[in-house]
């Protein structure tokens, strides 16, 4: 199971071509952004050894995905690129602050995987 103890955002609005990543809640409120919205992603270790996924915002992008988090607290997301899911994990906890986890079964390439495409997230060709 993946767990998000903290995650990303910027603009509550349906998806648009210039957004990057965007992240859906259960009864369809979705919160997209583009990539200015984050700072970094990485892969680190975690408090028990394993790898997560950390994720740093901007103050912007921060506030606006702590009012979603808290919203949805307990909740599974699905965090998408261009209408994938890279990972739906369950929010903990309201996430505020702009440092973010991801966290559960990310081992071996699979943290290093996610963490490249949130760094590298770029707007998503959309057919017109």
């Amino acid at each position: 199971m993946i767990r998000l103890a903290f995650l990303l955002g910027l603009i509550t609005a349906p998806a648009a071509a210039q957004d990057a990543l965007t992240v859906r809640a259960p009864g369809g409120e979705v919160l997209s952004f583009g990539p200015e919205a984050i700072e970094g992603a990485r892969v680190a270790e975690g408090w028990d050894g394993s790898d997560i996924v950390a994720i740093r915002l901007t103050e912007a992008a921060a506030r606006d995905f702590g009012a979603f988090t808290t919203r949805h607290v307990g909740e599974i997301v699905e965090l998408l690129r261009c209408d994938t899911v890279l990972v739906a994990p369950r929010l903990q906890t309201p996430i505020r602050g702009g440092h973010l986890q991801i966290h559960g079964d990310l081992a071996g390439a699979g943290a290093a995987d996610l963490a490249l495409a949130i760094r590298t997230a770029r707007p998503c060709a959309r057919d017109g």
